[in-house]
This record gives structure tokens, C-alpha cells and sequence, in this order.
């Protein structure tokens, strides 16, 4: 039976993204991991799919003409298809690309591995790809043979095209928008906090608060995961643990920043429980803007620019379809929200 890319992480007791580099040759690895996963591989015998092979006639200039423009969701299976986060992606990709005169084909997978059906049959010019957690291996492989763009990942070792935001960025900024609200005990609520873009936005938090001598590592609290983390939630996740942590400090935060607005709901639902209320007893604030439709008091957060994301990169694939160029290393390109703010924070007292 063949072995998938999964199999050999798990082995080798890595992540499938270090398998990936130990395959694609990258050097910023540690050598016993490197040597971990070359025996893995030996012992299953992995074959990687050889994305060259099925793309050889892209070879020496040749290029299809098909008017396509392939969108692989990856890690995303059909459960995704009426989420916000992918609506929003979806609508700015599909918005260029009808401008310009270009059809999105969408092509879900549950796994990151493997080469896409759309690139495989030949019915794409290009490829952007939006990944939930693991980078999928292929794709430093398949940019050689097509333009490929990632979306949302910020990756420096994958030798691609990036449309991304600047999470670090954004979690600097909210906790600089309740610093000059006059809070000092500021939190930070997550999920997965090993999520590069949760991860990220904490880092742009705890590097705000260190720089002013206010960063205190109790007032970071994570919840558990769900079951599957690769699938859209149905229901505000669990955030009882964090809230009921941060009442117990000797000093508990004024203002919480949960690290996505589905978070913020679940810290909503957490506070109102304990019957505290937003922002009376605590200030929250999100990432994403999405979640107003059902939080009262309206959500401050920060507004993630996906539509805008997904029409750079669509902008961006095409230009290089059209000059015929491909992405020689990591290349990035950032588009930036800002927060939107409504009633949510209240005004803390700076001492």
C-alpha cells in the first residue's frame, strides 16, 4: 500500500512541512531530523509524486492556454464551501479574474499532499493555494513548472509567491489601540497558539507590551483545541478555562484580545455565563471582522483583508501568465487591514 507524506512525519516524529523540506533539499534543518526522515522514507518506501513528470510539457517556454485559473483549498474538504473565510477569498479572486477575462476553477482536498486534479489534467495556467495548517510539499515543485501563488501562508522557506497580511503587524496594533484606550493588563486568549498566524499575532502582542515593560506571560491563556482543527467550526469554541485563569491573577486584565473573532464569541459566551459584561467588567477585541452578525455588543476587531488578499493574488497570477513569468524563491506581497472599531472597549485607566 502506498504511504503518503503523513506517514513519513509521523515516523520520523516530525511535521509534515520538515518532511517537505528534507524532500525539497532545503539546508535550515537539523541533521538528526534530516536523518530521521531519510530513514523514514527508506523504510516505507515513500515515493514522492513527481510534479515534474506531469508537467513536462510545460517545459522550454510551452504554456496551455486554457483561461483558467486554479484555486486548491488544501486541508480544506466540501465543509468549507459556506464559510466566511473562504467566501471572502473566493469573492476577490473570482472579481479579477472575471475583470480580466479568466474562469477559477476550485479544487478542495482534506490533505496537503499530492498534486491537485486541475493541475494534474492540464486545465490550469496557474495555481494559488490556500492551506489550513501544513504547507503542502509539492508546491516548491509544481512553481517551477507554473506560476503558483500562496495565499495566506508567510512562508520564507517555501520557494513561492506569497499574498499574505501582516499578522505580527496586526497584533501590534490592537494592543497598541487599548494601550492608548488606557489599558495596561492586556490579554491574549487563543486557541492553538502553534497556529503561524495566531502565533503571530501574539508575538506582535507580547513585543508591544515588552517594549513598555507591561508584558506579563500569565495574562496569555490558550484554550483546547477542537477534534479536528482543519475543519470550520459549528460552535463558538470552549473559553471558560482562559477567562476563569485571568479572573484568578492577583491583578486580572481590563482588556482581552482573543487571537480571531470565533475566539471573541467564545470569550463572549464564557463572560456572559460568570454574568460579565462587555465592556463593562472586560474589553474584547478580535481579529477577522466577521462575527458582528451575532455579538452584542458589536465586536472591535481587526478587519483581515481576505477579499483583498484574493484579489492580489489573482492580480498577480495573471500578470504572470501573461509575461510568462514564475516565482524563483520566496516573493511576498502584503496587503494590510486596519481595525474597525465599534462597541466593545471601553476606556481603561492608565497608571
Amino acid at each position: 500500500m502506498a504511504c503518503s507524506i503523513r506517514d513519513v512525519a509521523k515516523m520520523a516524529g516530525v511535521s509534515v512541512g520538515t518532511v517537505s523540506r528534507v524532500i525539497n533539499g532545503f539546508d535550515n534543518i537539523a541533521p538528526e531530523r534530516i536523518d530521521a526522515v531519510r530513514e523514514a522514507i527508506r523504510v516505507l518506501g515513500y515515493r514522492k509524486n513527481s510534479a515534474a513528470q506531469l508537467l513536462a510539457g510545460r517545459r522550454g517556454g510551452s504554456r496551455l492556454r486554457t483561461g483558467n485559473i486554479g484555486l486548491w483549498m488544501a486541508e480544506m474538504g466540501n465543509e468549507w464551501s459556506s464559510n466566511s473565510i473562504y467566501i471572502n477569498y473566493l469573492s476577490g479572486i473570482e472579481e479579477v479574474c472575471a475583470r480580466r477575462g479568466c474562469h477559477v476553477l476550485l479544487e478542495h482536498t482534506s490533505a496537503a499532499d499530492g498534486i491537485p486534479r486541475c493541475v494534474h489534467d492540464g486545465k490550469v495556467d496557474g495555481l494559488i493555494v490556500k492551506a489550513v495548517n501544513d504547507i503542502p510539499p509539492v508546491l516548491g515543485e509544481l512553481a517551477r513548472q507554473l506560476p503558483v501563488i500562496g495565499l495566506s501562508m508567510l512562508e520564507r522557506d517555501i520557494p513561492i509567491a506569497q499574498v499574505s497580511t501582516d499578522d505580527h503587524r496586526a497584533g501590534e496594533q490592537v494592543c497598541r489601540y487599548l494601550w492608548e484606550r488606557g489599558h495596561r493588563r492586556i490579554a491574549f486568549v487563543s486557541m492553538r497558539c502553534h497556529h503561524r498566524m495566531f502565533l503571530a499575532r501574539l508575538q506582535g502582542y507580547e513585543e508591544f507590551l515588552r517594549a513598555r515593560d507591561a508584558f506579563d506571560p500569565e495574562l496569555v491563556q490558550s484554550a483546547l483545541p477542537g477534534p479536528n482543527p482543519n475543519l470550520p467550526e459549528k460552535e463558538f469554541p470552549d473559553m471558560s478555562g482562559p477567562l476563569e485563569a485571568l479572573l484568578r491573577l492577583p491583578e486580572p486584565p481590563t482588556a482581552v484580545i482573543a487571537a480571531n473573532d470565533w475566539m471573541a464569541a467564545g470569550f463572549y459566551e464564557a463572560m456572559e455565563q460568570r454574568k460579565l459584561r462587555v465592556p463593562e467588567d472586560l474589553s474584547v477585541v478580535g481579529f477577522d471582522h466577521l462575527a458582528n452578525l451575532f455579538l452584542r455588543p458589536r465586536l472591535t476587531s481587526y478587519e483581515t483583508p481576505m477579499r483583498g488578499m484574493g484579489a492580489a493574488a489573482a492580480e498577480w497570477i495573471i500578470d504572470m501568465i501573461e509575461h510568462g513569468d514564475s516565482a524563483t524563491g520566496p516573493t511576498f506581497r502584503m496587503v494590510n487591514g486596519e481595525i474597525v472599531v465599534h462597541e466593545s472597549v471601553s476606556d481603561g485607566v492608565a497608571g
